[in-house]
């Protein structure tokens, strides 16, 4: 190696790994928080209501946060923006770390979003700093192996603080993060350092975006507790939210300095993609509500080994992404890698769907944990790597084009939540009423049962208690059972519809 060629290789390292640790922050961080509700909520002592206040909150911000990012780059620099954006998320992790209410964690989970909300979009829009070249696809692979690290390390490293009843740790290593992307950042040579004092922020326009973000998330994440009681309440949040963002959207096809210039995203590569970035986060936000209830409470699996399982499973997703990388520098064509990915999500389903409680959580589950990560890294990256092609060659359009990306996978999350909330809420329901109702008749394999359960315990009252929490465990497994039987069926209907389709080739 040349000396030239020796001092240009260090920056590119840094510009490398600047991509890998910012990326790594929004996953790991996404990962974390989500595995780890129910003990935060215990922790915080808050209620789901209120944690579900939060919960939507975090996601407006990041939203918004992200809808401002190419307009706040032009004002401030590339320097500038990733520093102050890093130091804001720092500022908030520590207020969570150090939080013993709800409202202390609330304000830091905030200020992580208003200073992380756009980690994502900037990692990948660095990869672009320097002109195309071979080093891009280092940096994809940069990009793609953060995303890969922080989907199975988040459940694992999440378990196993919270087991070690260390949950603020989780907070800690944020924190740690972003002090050494900040030291990555303040090294990089932007050579493209111009910045535009009079680029105009359409505040207006922002205001609309939060609220109606808000709004939406709120009613999903509401759905769970109203939707078959009182859905009006529901109805009425979703409708004014998503008034208030079509008020921003006319705003951006109105205004000369928009946020988001979508007139320049309209075409039908994109479209799609945005499509299939959309169903993705639905299956990962389904996925990540499901999991811990058919693990842990459907077969009765310890909290550590569940989050052990669930990263081991996933961790297929870097294999995944090894062998894409290596096939689509010879064979480009995204058909195959759709088909495969749609493929192994039904298998996913098909396994999960049939397992009872008897199953065992490494030999049974972990492998349905590998097609799902492998689905994951095949149908984002190939989305990725196809639906911008349009907009490569033109810097303001393409960065748009991932922040409305990134953004839209906010509404995909809470949406999957939301679907896997209600739809599990609704079956579980129906299935404890038919088991109590049995109960209820009695019979003489009840009888059995209970008088054995009385011997053992000492009291008919504790044999009760075990009969009801079989009865729980029982409806839970079934119910899960039934919603992995609809994602099987979704897996097949995408590998149709992935292999007649035209749009990518």
């Amino acid at each position: 190696m040349t000396a030239t060629s020796a001092a240009s290789a260090s920056p590119m390292k840094r510009l490398l790994a600047a991509v890998f640790v910012l990326n790594l922050i929004e996953f790991l961080q996404s990962g974390m928080v989500a595995f780890a509700t129910v003990p935060l909520m215990g922790y915080l002592s808050a209620s789901p209501e209120e944690y579900s206040v939060v919960t939507a909150l975090y996601a407006a911000v990041a939203v918004t946060t992200t809808a401002l990012g190419y307009t706040l780059l032009r004002r401030v620099g590339w320097r500038r923006y990733l520093l102050a954006g890093l130091a804001v998320f720092a500022l908030g992790a520590a207020l969570c770390a150090t939080s013993d209410d709800l409202w202390q964690f609330g304000c830091g989970r905030l200020l992580m979003a208003a200073g992380g909300g756009s980690f994502m979009t900037s990692a990948r829009m660095l990869i672009n700093v320097n002109p195309p070249s071979p080093q891009r696809i280092k940096g994809i692979a940069a990009f793609g192996g953060s995303l890969t690290a922080g989907l199975a390390a988040a459940p694992w490293l999440a378990s196993m603080m919270v087991g070690a009843d260390a949950w603020r740790g989780m907070f800690a290593l944020f924190i740690e993060l972003a002090l050494l992307a900040a030291a990555v950042v303040a090294m990089l040579p932007f050579e493209r350092e111009q910045t535009d004092g009079a680029a105009r922020i359409d505040w207006l326009g922002a205001a609309a975006l939060a609220a109606g973000t808000f709004a939406v998330l709120y009613a999903l994440q509401r759905a769970i507790y109203d939707f078959h009681g009182e859905p009006l309440d529901v109805v009425v949040s979703l409708v004014a939210g998503m008034l208030l963002i079509a008020v921003f959207l006319w705003r951006q096809l109105r205004t000369p300095e928009p946020l988001l210039r979508i007139r320049g995203l309209l075409n039908a590569r994109y479209g799609a993609g945005l499509l299939i970035f959309l169903l993705c986060y639905v299956v990962l936000g389904t996925t990540n509500t499901m999991l811990p209830l058919f693990v842990q409470r459907g077969l009765g699996v310890a909290w550590e080994v569940a989050g052990a399982a669930q990263g081991a499973g996933l961790s297929s997703a870097m294999a995944a992404f090894v062998l894409l990388l290596t096939i689509v520098k010879r064979r480009p064509a995204a058909r195959k890698f759709y088909v495969t990915a749609f493929a192994a999500l039904a298998v996913c389903g098909l396994l999960l769907s049939d397992l009872s409680s008897a199953a065992n959580v490494w030999t049974d589950v972990v492998p349905a944990l590998a097609c799902l990560g492998a689905f994951l890294i095949l149908a984002l990256a190939t989305t990725a790597l196809h639906a911008f092609r349009d907009l490569q060659h033109d810097e303001a359009a393409f960065f748009n084009g991932q922040q409305l990306k990134n953004m839209l996978s906010q509404f995909g999350l809470g949406l999957g939540v939301a679907l896997a909330n209600v739809g599990f809420q609704a079956r579980a329901t129906h299935h404890y009423a038919v088991l109590a109702e049995r109960i209820a008749e009695g019979g003489t394999a009840f009888g059995t049962q209970l008088d054995q359960l009385a011997t053992a315990l000492g009291t008919p009252q504790l044999a009760m208690v075990q009969i009801a929490q079989q009865v729980t465990q029982q409806a839970t497994l079934v119910a899960s059972v039934e919603v992995f039987w609809l994602l099987m069926w979704f897996g097949v209907l995408g590998v149709a519809v992935m292999g007649l389709q035209r749009v990518f080739e």
